[in-house]
């Protein structure tokens, strides 16, 4: 199955970013792939509900995005450099270059996690509303986070 940036079908207010980013890549609704990151948690040993929750494992949503069909290959990982050189949402994507299809994964050094997926200058998130947008500025929520991982998806 090709992956593609798209709007997300289905999406609402209740959706947090981990489904709003899988269903952005693969077209599926946000409801299947709550279901399907259900199934991955169950394969690592963890049982959660199939309802949408805000905080998903990353090898859970990485897993799910083979069980939809793709691959994913981490082209950057800034874990170990210390949090304050790590790029902000805004410098990272001011320094993208190409048409990739991309997730990318940022914290709060180590707290508050969020990914979102993009392709060039676009993005799908929940501050965009599952809509894709060209990127102009994170949501406010979203500014004191840096990027730690991005995972190239085919």
């Amino acid at each position: 199955m090709p992956f593609a940036l798209n709007d997300v079908i289905g999406w609402s207010d209740s959706v947090f970013c981990t489904p709003t980013a899988l269903a952005a890549i693969s077209g599926r609704n946000p409801a299947e792939i709550g279901r399907l990151l259900a199934q991955c948690a169950v394969e690592r040993g963890e049982y959660i509900l199939d309802a949408l929750r805000p905080d998903y494992n990353i090898n859970d949503w990485l897993r799910a995005v083979r069980m939809l069909g793709g691959e994913w290959r981490e082209i950057e990982n800034f874990s170990k450099a210390p949090f304050s050189s790590r790029p902000t949402i805004s410098e990272w994507m001011s320094n993208r270059r190409g048409d990739v299809l991309c997730l990318v994964h940022c914290d709060e050094d180590g707290a508050k996690g969020h990914v979102f997926a993009t392709n060039g200058s676009d993005v799908v998130d929940t501050y965009t509303r599952g809509r894709k947008m060209k990127f102009s500025t994170p949501d406010p929520d979203f500014q004191a986070m840096r990027v730690k991982h991005v995972f190239h998806v085919v």
